[in-house]
């Protein structure tokens, strides 16, 4: 299982977070890379004068 993440910082006030997903986990990276995505656009359309520092994909659980 996957689950999407992303690092941003605002612009002006070097202050950065952490946004993790609350739908997910995902089956695979696929379906995590497009949340990922849409993660992206909706915290551009929240915070005009934020830039994506990083975004990853990690692997949560168990292997079976």
């Amino acid at each position: 299982m996957f689950m999407p993440m992303i690092i941003a910082c605002f612009a002006k006030s070097y202050f950065c977070f952490l946004a993790m997903d609350d739908l997910g986990p995902y089956a695979s990276p696929q379906k995590c890379m497009h949340r990922i995505q849409e993660m992206e656009y909706q915290t551009h359309k929240n915070y005009k004068d934020i830039r994506i520092i990083d975004t990853k994909c990690i692997v949560v659980g168990h292997a079976t």
